[in-house]
């Protein structure tokens, strides 16, 4: 029985199984095997309780940035929470059996230190035991899980809990059908990162990928295809891409926010913006949401902006035909050349179709 953990979960898409893949690696001494194993992961028992045939029990928690597994030979289950100010008695007065919330009625008594003890003690245990029977928490036939052990449907469960270094106030629960003995607790170091080296460079994956980013903020997209063209492998890539995320080292959506920024101060509408993130593989609703922010945050007007480099265009061909009826009356063929020039800069067409009008009217100010 071993529990892998890491305190670096950033709970981002693909986080878990990729943890998931770096544990059962190390736990059978096979990555390879690990990769498949992991890819044929399903449920069972109507509840999500996730199975992977040929493979050992497994159960996996996670809370804050904690992220953990328990490996085990036999069914299991396991559960972690980071004490958190809450309605204790309230909570357990509506959820838990009633000689739970006498527990915790009678903890508050002693201070709030000892309510949180006790209070998440009982929450990890009715976790854990309802992953080791692979039911729901909604259940009303659960035993009161006060005491060291409890039996349901003829088969008794024994808690336990350990100590997960670098931890503190997390309340963990173990539950199996023998009682604890020794446990194996093991944290991910992601050694296969630090092993594997790019043949030029000699720097391991996580080195390339600082020093990509070192320069200058990058997008997941460019980091990932950098990292490729070093020759890099898909799941280390995926782990150092995930291990920069969680550090916030990667951000797409902070990167669409400099990248408006930025945009704006040469004078472009956001549409350019967007359009050129989109082609640096930034999704389009992180785009969305980074240029509806950009443009609310820095009460931005863009009818403002294109209407300013109009009336510039229009000052340029004034003073390169000074003569000209052009000048005071611009004709259409100017009009769709300032437009066709807003456009490539990135403005809407709404704020584009404003501005032709007002230049048709000849009111530019």
């Amino acid at each position: 029985m071993i529990i892998y953990y890491t305190h670096r979960f950033g709970n981002n898409k693909g986080e878990s199984h990729m943890l998931l893949r770096y544990a059962i690696g190390d736990y059978i001494g096979d990555r390879e095997r690990a990769d498949a194993l992991v890819d044929s992961m399903h449920e069972s028992g109507g509840y999500g309780k996730p199975v992977i045939d040929g493979f050992d029990h497994f159960s996996i928690s996670h809370s804050g940035n904690t992220w953990a597994v328990l490996i085990s030979s036999e069914n299991c289950g396991f559960d972690i929470e980071y004490y958190r100010y809450c309605k204790r008695t309230a909570i357990a007065k509506r959820f838990f059996a009633p000689e739970e919330a006498a527990a915790v009625r009678i903890a508050e008594t002693n201070g709030p230190d000892a309510a949180q003890e006790v209070f998440f003690a009982i929450w990890t245990r009715r976790e854990a035991l309802v992953k080791a029977l692979g039911i729901s928490v909604a259940h009303t036939d659960l035993p009161h899980v006060t005491g060291p052990s409890v039996t349901y449907m003829g088969d008794t469960w024994y808690f336990g809990s350990l100590t997960i270094p670098g931890s503190g106030n997390l309340s963990n629960s173990i539950c199996v059908k023998e009682p604890l003995t020794e446990i194996l607790v093991k944290e991910i170091r992601f050694k296969e990162m630090e092993k594997s080296k790019d043949k030029k460079s000699g720097k391991n994956v996580l080195e390339e990928a600082y020093s990509y980013i070192s320069a200058r903020m990058r997008t997941v997209r460019e980091v990932e295809k950098h990292l490729s063209d070093k020759g890099f492998g898909s799941d280390e890539i995926r782990e150092a891409v995930n291990e920069l995320i969680g550090g916030r080292y990667l951000d797409d959506y902070q990167y669409a926010v400099r990248y408006f920024e930025h945009n704006r101060e040469k004078k472009r509408g956001s549409l350019r913006a967007a359009r050129e993130l989109a082609e640096k593989g930034v999704d389009r609703e992180t785009i969305e949401n980074a240029r509806e922010d950009f443009l609310y945050e820095n009460k931005v007007d863009e009818f403002g902006d294109a209407l300013e480099l109009a009336k510039k265009e229009l000052s340029l061909r004034s003073e390169e035909a000074p003569d000209s009826e052009n000048a005071s009356a611009p004709d259409e063929k100017l009009i769709g050349s300032i437009g066709r020039k807003l456009e490539s800069r990135g403005f809407t067409r709404s704020d584009i179709f404003k501005v032709l009008e007002k230049i048709r009217n000849g009111d530019p100010d």
